[in-house]
């Protein structure tokens, strides 16, 4: 009997359309937004960069085929091994990673040659073993030392080893975790107390921002903070030029590739792709992006509702939080509501570190969505009882027998 595509991409359906979906997106807003810059580099080669995004956007699928297919149980026993490996990458980024405005975030991979952004695997790792650490400690969950003291550490860990090149990372990965934690019933008074050190150390962190070097990365945060505040027109030139390029899509927008600001907008395939995204299709396009990340984040919460284990149904809000909010932090930074990050628009933006973490992360939701079917599929059949009295309710709610 010949198979659907359905029954080869097993898990929810609507994530699947939801992926592709976007996946379309990405690959009409990286070459509007890359044309230009490689015909210049590239003799005349317009479809340089897509060419090579379309080939990333396809391993990533076949990565997140072959992680949705691995059972989550599995997936929970490696999460340990990836928070171990995580930190030494993190490490060795920083001492011998590939330095590019004042920060080390990209080692380069050996023999492929390529580099790779070990802050995107660091932040999927905790998120992982976090959800693994809540789930294993439910019965001390409340006890300070045994359940909270052994969550926090992981999360101080990754953070401060993120913190030196990536600040708008390492704080979107310590508001991911809090909110995990808080799914998995931690008490709202540690929590609180977390939050509390946190903006301690923000407070501490911005008061030497403030008095340092502007030649070094901590100048980048202060002119950055500073121009957002003052809203200075010299210093916020990229916030600035998104949000003309958002302004002049008006509803329906330019057209597509007809994108003005892709030519005067630095980063435009990456960190500004939903300002090109609605340029040139307008507010309708920007309301189909949010749409989709919001029935995204939907269909996931409904993948943890039905989840009758605490390991699966945390494992896959760590996934949702991370991708949903930095989809949001992204889109909210294009239209001037929060100061430059440099995030990713999740299956949208250029980059294969960035397409390669958000296909494992939806492998991963998928794979328990998939464990879920299955297990619902092997359920034995109700009882004879149960049918019997399942009919009579039917027929006392105005169903008819036949």
């Amino acid at each position: 009997m010949k198979r659907g595509l359905f029954d080869i991409l097993q898990g929810d359906r609507g994530i699947w359309i939801i992926v592709f979906i976007l996946g379309i997106f990405s690959l009409l807003a990286v070459y509007s937004s890359t044309g230009t810059l490689a015909y210049k580099q590239f003799e005349g080669n317009t479809q340089h960069f897509l060419l090579r995004h379309f080939v990333f956007m396809l391993l990533s699928l076949g990565v997140m085929y072959f992680v949705h297919l691995i059972r989550y149980t599995t997936i929970l026993r490696l999460s340990k091994l990836f928070f171990y490996l995580a930190v030494p990458l993190l490490l060795y980024t920083m001492v011998g990673g590939i330095n590019l405005n004042q920060a080390s975030r990209w080692i380069t991979v050996p023999l492929l040659n390529l580099s790779f952004q070990t802050s995107d695997f660091a932040k999927l790792a905790l998120m992982m073993y976090l959800a693994t650490l809540i789930a294993s400690r439910q019965q001390v969950i409340d006890d300070y030392k045994k359940g909270f003291q052994r969550l926090v550490i992981p999360v101080l860990i990754i953070c401060a080893l993120i913190l030196p090149a990536d600040f708008s990372s390492a704080a979107l990965l310590f508001l991911s975790a809090i909110v995990l934690m808080y799914i998995g019933r931690v008490k709202l008074k540690y929590i609180f107390g977390l939050i509390g050190i946190g903006v301690v150390a923000m407070s501490f962190f911005v008061l030497i921002v403030m008095v340092s070097d502007t030649e070094s990365r901590v100048g980048t945060w202060k002119s950055r903070i500073e121009n957002f505040i003052d809203k200075d027109e010299g210093g916020n030139f990229q916030s600035n030029q998104a949000k003309i390029a958002i302004a002049s899509g008006g509803f329906v927008g330019k057209g597509l590739g007809h994108s003005v600001q892709r030519n005067i907008l630095p980063n435009p395939f990456s960190d500004f792709i939903f300002a090109i995204i609605v340029e040139e299709t307008g507010l309708a396009g920007a309301i189909i992006i949010i749409f989709l990340y919001l029935i995204l984040f939907y269909r996931t919460a409904a993948i943890v509702k039905r989840s009758n284990r605490v390991g699966p149904a945390l494992l896959v809000a760590g996934m949702m939080i991370l991708m949903v909010i930095q989809a949001f932090v992204h889109m909210a930074v294009s239209v001037g509501i929060l100061p430059v990050t440099g995030q990713t628009l999740p299956f949208v933006s250029m980059g294969g570190t960035s397409m390669l973490i958000s296909s494992i992360q939806m492998g991963i939701i998928l794979s328990v969505s998939r464990s879920l079917q299955k297990e619902k599929k092997q359920a034995p059949p109700p009882e004879p009882e149960e049918e019997e009295l399942r009919d009579i309710n039917q027929n006392e709610t105005g169903y008819d027998e036949d």
